[in-house]
């Protein structure tokens, strides 16, 4: 069970929102991407493959957090 305290200090309500975090996002853009992922407790590699195998781009979400994403995806690739 993840930690009340990390929960709160960032914010949000679900290991994938911390693990999205994680990667890079902030919290409002971690936010938005895990109201379409129905799991809530992936890891951040799994919230990369999520990212990588959905077509979250043509989704109805802002597009700050769309470009964070999408840089995400390019710097996370990169270093692969």
């Amino acid at each position: 069970m993840l930690d009340l305290n990390i929960l709160l200090e960032f914010g949000v309500a679900q290991t994938t929102q911390i693990s999205l975090i994680e990667l890079g996002l902030t919290r409002s853009s971690a936010i938005v991407p895990s109201e379409l992922i129905s799991a809530d407790s992936l890891s951040p590699d799994e919230c990369l493959n999520w990212l990588r195998d959905n077509d979250w781009m043509t989704e109805a979400l802002p597009a700050v957090a769309k470009q964070e994403i999408a840089l995400l995806q390019d710097r996370k690739t990169a270093t692969t």
